[in-house]
């Protein structure tokens, strides 16, 4: 900690300043506490330094901020990338589970036909769907999982990411499982390969 009482002359909300310095003591990085705005007090904290060591230069100003988003920048960047790819990866298994649902009810037809002739509601024919959509989800959930698993996972990532495939899965479900109300007894029973 550096003590002089030309420090005060500066006000608060200025606090006591730290700094670094090398053997050489060419150059030093000074650290300065405030409750104010940072960048009011860059001026008169290169006065102060100017008065105790003139010949010093007065390189650079920059705010603790600043300095931690310049330094997390790469690593911000990484992630928003990993994000954006997880989520057009995630809309990929959507599509998917989407496409096999469809084709399932396609080849389900006759069958639909059949349970909602001999008086199935259309709520029985939607739990028929969501159980075949939920084992599709719960499978690649616990093959995820236990992928994940033997890496260094953290728990809010895990949550995220079972919580977004849930989601994806649960919307893809929602126009096959609408089709399969909307099929008519005698029109499946007639044409069964529709």
């Amino acid at each position: 900690m550096v003590s002089d009482t030309r420090y005060r002359s500066l006000k608060d909300p200025i606090r006591p300043m730290y700094f670094t310095a090398q053997d050489d003591f060419e150059s030093f990085v000074l650290n300065v506490r405030t409750t104010g705005r940072p960048a009011a007090i860059i001026g008169p904290v290169r006065q102060a330094a100017a008065s105790i060591a003139p010949d010093l230069p007065f390189l650079e100003a920059s705010t603790l901020s600043r300095e931690i988003d310049q330094t997390t920048a790469p690593e911000r960047t990484i992630a928003i990338l990993s994000s954006l790819f997880a989520l057009a990866a995630a809309g990929i298994a959507a599509i998917g589970t989407y496409g096999l649902l469809l084709y399932s009810v396609r080849q389900r037809r006759l069958e639909i036909g059949i349970r909602m002739a001999i008086g199935a509601q259309q709520t029985a024919i939607i739990k028929l769907i969501a159980r075949q959509m939920f084992g599709m989800t719960i499978a690649g959930l616990t093959l995820g999982l236990v992928a994940a698993l033997t890496t260094k996972p953290d728990a809010q990532s895990l949550t995220t990411a079972v919580l977004f495939v849930g989601f994806f899965a649960i919307t893809a479900a929602i126009p096959p499982a609408l089709q399969a109300i909307r099929i008519q007894p005698a029109d499946s029973l007639r044409s069964p390969n529709l």
